[in-house]
């Protein structure tokens, strides 16, 4: 994945994207974490989930 590589390698630090499922938009989240040397350890994951409803209107 781009994403996950991009991190390890330091180009970016985090990205986010958003997708569309059915009636619902998922937010994702990918954050880098490296320690104090600059060694990458690893990346956080964040989703959100948001529902639309039928009851909502734009102003």
């Amino acid at each position: 994945m781009t994403v996950i590589r991009d991190l390890k390698t330091g180009i970016r630090t985090s990205e986010s994207m958003w997708f569309k499922k059915k009636d619902q938009y998922i937010h994702l989240t990918y954050k880098a974490i490296f320690n104090k040397e600059g060694e990458f350890l690893g990346y956080w994951n964040m989703s959100k989930i948001f529902s639309i409803s039928s009851n909502c209107q734009a102003r």
